[in-house]
């Protein structure tokens, strides 16, 4: 063969090992080092704790935020980019996931600053169902209405902490029409009676539970509740809280549909 043939064939081998392999990330002194906001799966007003072997996921809205450079998290923690490459270009959502019980942080460099937030983790205690965007008065059985049929799959641990594990998963074996609008929430649908979910997540064992949907109950009394600046509103058939969204007069609370400031 000649050594002009051996070049041709060579050469283009070369080149495409050069446009496969990654860039290398630039001196980290050059990168813009101001914190930037990131979105995440627990509650706004909340700590980020990860159930123990459950996941969090970090995300950006803004559509500046391109690359991720590099990630970290502290002992007990495990931060992971999309596709598991480095530097992120494709998306840019990290999942951290908690190893066991601990305390830390986590840093990403991106193009346009560096997200960074403390970290907890603690094993699951409960799993539960509670109705999605409703305050229940805390020690009566309740059911859901029909028109407020959202539902949430509460983790808690033995301190009462709600904990994120964005791994779970909720299937109902008797209705496909079962959707999971957010990594908690579910939605139900429009039908009464009785629901069995089948909840499954990293952090905890499989789990069936079930929630009663009222088909239009009568409504007995209506109870108010105030803490500080906050007005809930329950309302009840017979000893059963019926967690419906109440025409409210004030001002509404962002967080609960039966609640006002």
């Amino acid at each position: 063969m000649s050594k002009l043939l051996a070049a041709t064939l060579v050469s283009p081998v070369l080149f495409a090992a050069a446009c496969v392999g990654e860039a290398p990330a630039p001196d980290t002194t050059e990168l813009p080092s101001a914190p930037i906001a990131f979105d995440a799966r627990h509650a706004a007003d909340q700590p980020i704790v990860i159930a123990t072997g459950g996941t969090e996921t970090v995300s950006f809205s803004d559509p500046d935020v391109i690359v991720g450079w590099s990630g970290s998290a502290s002992a007990g923690f495990e931060l992971s980019p999309a596709l598991d490459i480095w530097p992120s270009v494709r998306e840019q959502r990290y999942q951290i996931r908690a190893l066991g019980g601990a305390t830390g942080a986590f840093s990403i460099q991106t193009n346009t600053g560096v997200a960074s937030g403390s970290l907890a983790s603690a094993d699951v205690a409960a799993v539960t169902l509670v109705p999605a965007s409703y305050r229940l008065d805390g020690h009566s059985p309740f059911a859901l209405d029909v028109s407020h049929s959202d539902v949430t799959v509460a983790l808690v641990d033995a301190a009462g902490r709600r904990l994120v594990d964005t791994s779970l998963v909720a299937t109902d074996a008797a209705d496909a029409s079962l959707a999971q609008t957010g990594w908690d929430t579910l939605a139900l649908g429009t039908s009464g009676g009785t629901r069995t979910l089948h909840v499954a997540g990293d952090s905890f064992a499989a789990i069936d539970l079930t929630v009663a949907i009222s088909a239009g109950s009568a409504i007995d009394r209506v109870d108010t509740e105030t803490s500080g600046e906050l007005t809930c509103f329950h309302a009840y058939a017979g000893n059963v809280e019926i967690a419906k969204q109440l025409p409210l007069t004030g001002t509404p609370d962002a967080t609960f549909v039966n609640c006002q400031r």
